[in-house]
């Protein structure tokens, strides 16, 4: 199984736990004060795998859609479908916006999550518009990544490794963290601020996480499109995970976002990974190196080509543009903190290169269109001071 090209260096996001009362007789908890003041986070667990919470995931949709099928599409407002209905509420953004993150065929095979979307979008099960429609859509972007299969780790440790939370939980059927939302006219987390669309969620190590807000799933934009993607180069985030709600680019684990049959949306440049001695970043033109390009030891054969990988083969062949974000790092062009747009680039060439083990690799290369304003001035305005002192206030919640 082939490997893309990771990113965890730029995970800086992650979701951990907070204590979570359970719900009456087994069911969900009321997850919505009347004064909704606080929003429902999807949490693990403790002690749980990604893997094992998913299999809760899918006994819950199991249920949902037998009660709707069984009732012809208007069931009882019993404890137990309420219940149901308040997972979904939750579950379906998280799974939403961190598939990409978490998705791999091991999990895939040990959980029968395929299946159960495919269900609750099945008309024959009459489930609610919104939900069954939403299922429908993270249901097809998994088929068109092909369940993480870029992604997954040769080992599978994965679905092995216990998250670890920071707070002690009891272990109910659900378990959510009711996080309270920031201000809408809040300068940093706000409707207007460099953080809208997520959560500060505090933990017992006061550490903090920054969440999906599931409340603004309507606005996360899709990634799938050429070009600039309503974007304009010089557009800068705090977080990948941010830009990602932008639609700036698709994976939050991986630096390319692309189809092997459509060719590449998006590419990361990142002066903190693992291929930063491999890859050449001179500014209008990069040298991107293909998945495994520093792990292969064979001189003679490039490894396995990965989607990802063959994605950018198409983009050479069929001269689509390329969005090309660069994160922090070492790199000259690379911006103080967090991720820029730097505008498009289009796939020039592909060659084969030797990595420090004598292994044979694929190097692509791209370069900047010629119709977009310098990449010099970009740098040297992108982030703003305005832009810089916010990130600095991050950390600070609201």
């Amino acid at each position: 199984m082939a490997t893309g090209r990771c990113l965890t260096a730029m995970s800086d996001t992650s979701h951990t736990m907070a204590d979570a009362d359970p719900g009456s007789n087994g069911q969900a908890p009321n997850l919505m004060p009347a004064d909704e003041e606080f929003v429902p986070v999807i949490t693990l667990p403790q002690g749980y795998t990604v893997t094992r919470y998913l299999k809760e995931a899918v006994r819950k949709i199991g249920g949902c859609a037998h009660q709707y099928k069984k009732h012809n599409g208007n069931p009882p407002e019993t404890a137990e479908v309420k219940g149901y209905l308040e997972f979904l509420e939750a579950f379906l953004p998280w799974l939403e916006l961190e598939g990409d993150a978490i998705m791999t065929p091991t999990i895939l095979s040990q959980t029968n999550i395929r299946n159960a979307l495919n269900v609750m979008s099945n008309p024959a099960y009459k489930c609610p518009e919104d939900i069954a429609a939403r299922a429908k859509r993270i249901f097809d972007r998994f088929e068109e990544e092909e369940w993480g299969a870029d992604r997954e780790d040769k080992s599978g440790s994965e679905a092995a490794t216990p998250i670890s939370p920071t707070q002690p939980a009891r272990i109910t059927d659900y378990t959510y963290t009711l996080t309270r939302p920031p201000p809408p006219e809040h300068p940093i987390w706000g409707l207007k601020g460099i953080m809208h669309g997520f959560l500060n969620q505090p933990t017992a190590s006061r550490k903090v996480n920054y969440v999906f807000d599931p409340r603004y799933a309507h606005e996360k934009r899709n990634c799938k499109v050429f070009g600039h993607n309503g974007l304009t180069p010089g557009d800068w985030w705090p977080y990948l995970k941010v830009a990602l709600f932008h639609g700036a680019h698709g994976m939050s684990m991986a630096g390319i976002s692309g189809s092997a049959t459509e060719g590449t949306w998006s590419i990361v440049v990142s002066g903190s990974s693992k291929y930063k001695e491999l890859d050449q970043d001179l500014g209008d033109t990069i040298w991107y190196s293909s998945d495994q390009s520093h792990e292969n030891e064979d001189p003679l054969i490039i490894p396995s080509r990965s989607n990802m990988t063959k994605s950018l083969h198409t983009s050479y062949k069929n001269g689509k543009p390329v969005r090309v974000l660069r994160s922090s790092g070492k790199s000259y062009f690379a911006p103080t903190y967090g991720v820029r747009y730097d505008g498009l680039y289009t796939v020039v060439d592909v060659d084969t290169k030797k990595n420090a083990k004598g292994g044979l690799f694929e190097q692509f290369k791209l370069e900047r269109r010629a119709d977009q304003d310098p990449l010099k001035g970009i740098c040297l305005s992108s982030p703003t001071p305005q832009q810089l002192a916010d990130f600095d206030r991050v950390k600070e919640g609201y």
